[in-house]
């Protein structure tokens, strides 16, 4: 089992996974963004957002801790996808949801020793 925090926003998301003494960071890029220029229909939008979420949802399925963390909505509405979809047992492992701009990896590594430090994870 491994804790996570997901730094996203609608295209991007850098995700750090924590376990004792090691840390990995993965960047995940929406392949299914669209830019307002080739895509304005909502449905399509929603679509290729929740394929979004399904892809992020794969990378933490052996997640026993997630903090969510980013600059808009992004965060809170793939927590939203996460309880509302077959994932209800992995939103039940989000232990924080908070507002982050964008971070530098050190700032990223604060922010996830306040959340994690219970597990000794930073050693």
């Amino acid at each position: 089992m491994a804790h996570y925090l997901l730094w996203m926003d609608h295209e991007h998301g850098t995700l750090f996974k924590y376990s004792p003494g090691k840390q990995e960071v993965l960047h995940l890029k929406n392949k299914h963004h669209k830019n307002h220029h080739t895509s304005n229909q909502e449905g399509e939008k929603d679509e290729n957002l929740k394929k979004f979420w399904a892809d992020i949802e794969k990378s933490i399925a052996d997640a026993s801790h997630i903090l969510l963390v980013g600059p808009g909505l992004a965060k809170t509405e793939f927590k939203k996808y996460l309880e509302t979809h077959h994932a209800k047992g992995l939103a039940k492992k989000i232990i924080g949801v908070e507002t982050m701009g964008k971070a530098s990896d050190g700032e990223i590594q604060n922010m996830a020793r306040k959340y994690f430090h219970e597990f000794n994870l930073f050693h």
